[in-house]
């Protein structure tokens, strides 16, 4: 049996909640909120701009009310979980504690063939602490040097959990880019590894392609996919 979301019966939960975020953050039904655990505002513009028209939206700490963005702030728990979506779902379940309604919340690694699997779930500081875009990139290539592109094989991997208050469950999306790793870095966007990374049937690489390509053909973007196939069956209203 597929599963099934009551809209207003969830639209309930969200009144209830209304008052942990600022005045006009929740929107009038039949507009249904997620709130996304994430500090990055960048990224939940995104989260809105894929799912604009859809009647989904997301709400982010940005919103809460003062008093709950410092509790949730200072009780922001470790991402310790050994695999991607162990770690998604300490996020999702965290914003779902905090915010009371629906959560959603992502990981994100990248995992290089030759190298094991690293930097895996560690991408983010793979060259050490703080996060260091340009060391991390160029670790990896140091680490495939002399490798040809045959063996430089690599993907870019996405958990998304969705965390539902009531009852209690988690559903999961994962989205996955596979392609080569590149001798050297190229132009464009400089975020994480996308100027050193060709997705497959592309000549391109993530950092010179149109945020609009990247976004349907990445791996966060077949993720938000199946969450946004996902919600669109499921939520009945």
């Amino acid at each position: 049996m597929k599963t099934k979301i009551n809209a207003s019966q969830y639209f309930g939960f969200v009144s209830e909640a209304a008052g942990n975020f600022k005045a006009g953050a929740v929107k009038d039904y039949p507009n249904i909120p997620f709130f996304l655990y994430t500090g990055n505002a960048d990224k939940i513009d995104e989260f809105n701009h894929f799912f604009a028209s859809s009647g989904f939206y997301f709400l982010g700490l940005k919103d809460l009310i003062k008093p709950l963005y410092e509790a949730a702030k200072s009780g922001e728990p470790p991402e310790d979980g050994a695999t991607l979506s162990a770690n998604s779902t300490i996020k999702s379940s965290y914003g779902a504690k905090i915010s009371k309604i629906a959560s959603v919340a992502d990981d994100t690694g990248f995992f290089v063939d030759a190298l094991n699997g690293e930097p895996g779930i560690y991408a983010g500081r793979y060259a050490g602490e703080p996060c260091d875009y340009e060391a991390n990139r160029m670790l990896v290539l140091k680490k495939l040097g002399g490798l040809p592109a045959i063996e430089r094989t690599a993907a870019f991997r996405c958990v998304i959990t969705l965390r539902m208050p009531s009852p209690p469950e988690t559903f999961e999306f994962m989205g996955e880019s596979r392609g080569l790793i590149l001798a050297e870095k190229r132009s464009g966007n400089q975020f994480g590894y996308d100027p050193i990374f060709v997705p497959e049937g592309y000549n391109e690489a993530f950092s010179e392609m149109s945020l609009e390509l990247k976004n349907k053909i990445s791996h966060r973007g077949r993720a938000f996919q199946k969450l946004y196939d996902f919600l669109k069956e499921s939520v009945v209203f």
